[in-house]
């Protein structure tokens, strides 16, 4: 068996690790406000998609919001109209039926403005 090894860690000499070329601090400070730059244009542009989806999500709650809101007028005003339907059918006159539901509405604005 042959127990040496085949690859030995020797130094490294001092001459190799030094560049061969020296770097100016003009280039280096070109490549650091070069990479800050790019840096920059990245989180602007990532800014610039992050608004765009909460507008997007904006958009969206409030037309949802509005659909809501005719939703629920729409189903007031059908409720008044069978009221008003039901209390015509009654016997009652067109006038004391539409004070009735006039009333009702005044009621109904009210406790909604009191809460």
């Amino acid at each position: 068996m042959n127990t040496e090894r085949t690859t030995e860690s020797a130094p490294i000499p001092d001459a190799e690790l030094t560049p061969t070329e020296s770097v100016s601090i003009t280039s280096l400070a070109t490549s650091v406000f070069g990479l800050l730059g790019e840096q920059l244009q990245e989180r602007l542009q990532l800014f610039r998609l992050e608004v765009q989806q909460a507008i997007s999500s904006l958009i969206g709650m409030l037309v949802c919001g509005l659909v809501g809101a005719f939703l629920l007028v729409s189903l007031w005003l059908m409720l008044a109209a069978a009221s008003l339907c039901w209390l015509l059918e009654q016997g009652m006159a067109t006038s004391s039926a539409l004070f009735i539901i006039s009333v009702g509405n005044g009621l109904a604005i009210g406790g909604v403005m009191i809460r």
